[in-house]
C-alpha cells in the first residue's frame, strides 16, 4: 500500500515538475519575444525621430508647406507592432512570469497602443482640415505644427519608456536591430 502511495505521489510530483518546466519555457519563449518586439520599435522611432524633429523644426520656422516635400522632410507615422504581446497575453505566457517583468512589459505596451490611436487620430483628423476662413497653408501648418509636436514628444516619451523596460528586464538598453 505504501509503495502504490508514493508511486503515485512522484507520478503526481513529476508530472507537476513537467508542467512547471513546460510554463517557464512558454514565458521565456514570450519574453524573448516581446524583447525583440520592443528592440524593432524602438529602432523604429530612433531611425524616425529625427525626420520628425525637422519638420517640426521647419513648421515652426514657418517654413512653406507646399515646398517641404522638394526640401526633403518626411513625416511618416509609424505603426508599433503588437504581436508579440497580444500573443503571450492570449497563449497565458504573462501569468508566468514575475511580476515585475509583467509589468514593465504592460506598462510599455499600453504606451505604445496609446501611441498607435494617437497616429490614427491625428492622421485622420489631419486629412479633414476646416480652416474656418484662414488660409489653407495657414491652416496646414498650425496643424503640422501641432501634429510634429505632439509625435516628437510622444516618441521621445516612448524611447525613455523602451529604455527604462530594457533595463527593468535586464536587457541591454543599447542593443540596436538593423
Amino acid at each position: 500500500m505504501l509503495s502504490i502511495f508514493l508511486a503515485v505521489f512522484l507520478a503526481f510530483g513529476v508530472s507537476e515538475w513537467r508542467e512547471v518546466r513546460k510554463n517557464k519555457a512558454l514565458a521565456a519563449t514570450a519574453l524573448a519575444g516581446m524583447v525583440d518586439e520592443i528592440n524593432r520599435n524602438k529602432h523604429l522611432i530612433e531611425q524616425m525621430l529625427p525626420s520628425h524633429e525637422r519638420v517640426r523644426n521647419y513648421s515652426r520656422q514657418g517654413g512653406d508647406v507646399a515646398q517641404m516635400s522638394t526640401d526633403s522632410l518626411t513625416f511618416l507615422p509609424i505603426i508599433l507592432r503588437g504581436t508579440a504581446w497580444r500573443t503571450a497575453s492570449e497563449t497565458g505566457a504573462m501569468i508566468h512570469m514575475e511580476y515585475k517583468q509583467a509589468t514593465a512589459l504592460a506598462e510599455v505596451y499600453t504606451f505604445q497602443e496609446a501611441y498607435n490611436k494617437l497616429t490614427e487620430n491625428m492622421m485622420s483628423s489631419s486629412f479633414s482640415i476646416n480652416n474656418y476662413g484662414a488660409d489653407k497653408e495657414d491652416a496646414q501648418l498650425a496643424v503640422l505644427q501641432w501634429i510634429s509636436f505632439v509625435f516628437v514628444e510622444n516618441e521621445r516619451m516612448l524611447l525613455q519608456a523602451y529604455e527604462k523596460t530594457l533595463t527593468a528586464l535586464g536587457e541591454d538598453p543599447a542593443v540596436r536591430v538593423e
